[in-house]
């Protein structure tokens, strides 16, 4: 479950078993090795990024985490840039 790989994720909280899901397929990883932030905002750069995942994109070691995303996005017609 989530409550056990993230610090700031409550067991039994509304939200623990989308967090589970969306990390278990490989569509977030949180914000840190220990941290997803729920209640965080959800920016452009982590929707291209869950968009590029979705659809199969190797989009690890980046600089800046999200370039690969973007690119892809930008690619792909999703995005401007």
């Amino acid at each position: 479950p989530a409550s056990e790989m993230f610090t700031d994720v409550e067991k039994g909280s509304w939200y623990e078993s989308a967090v589970s899901f969306a990390v278990n397929n490989g569509l977030f990883k949180g914000v840190s090795e220990n941290r997803f932030d729920p209640a965080g905002s959800t920016s452009r750069a982590m929707i291209v990024t869950v968009l590029a995942r979705m659809n199969g994109q190797d989009v690890d070691n980046a600089s800046p985490w999200y370039a690969k995303s973007v690119e892809w996005a930008v690619n792909a017609g999703i995005s401007d840039g």
